[in-house]
């Protein structure tokens, strides 16, 4: 189990600021949903639709953030595994 936390940011005057619209959202997430989320298939789709997808193996868990194609929206999210599988 991994606990998913997803942040939201929009381009302003060329600087990255956290999106008014949607708040941090966190959640628990099975082994399978992250590597479904990892997997080269999936990254490759989503940069063949123009945007950037950038995968960090971390010392704790995963990072992956997604640039919009238009490059004004941006999202990270970061997996975390939780230890003993609970919150």
């Amino acid at each position: 189990m991994y606990k998913l936390t997803i942040r939201s940011y929009e381009k302003i005057h060329h600087t990255w600021t956290t999106s008014q619209a949607e708040p941090k959202e966190v959640k628990t997430v099975s082994d399978e949903f992250l590597s479904n989320c990892i997997e080269n298939d999936t990254l490759e789709f989503f940069r063949g639709l123009g945007g950037a997808e950038t995968l960090v193996i971390t010392n704790t868990g995963y990072r992956l953030t997604s640039v919009s194609p238009d490059h004004m929206t941006k999202i990270v999210r970061t997996f975390k595994k939780i230890e003993g599988g609970g919150v």
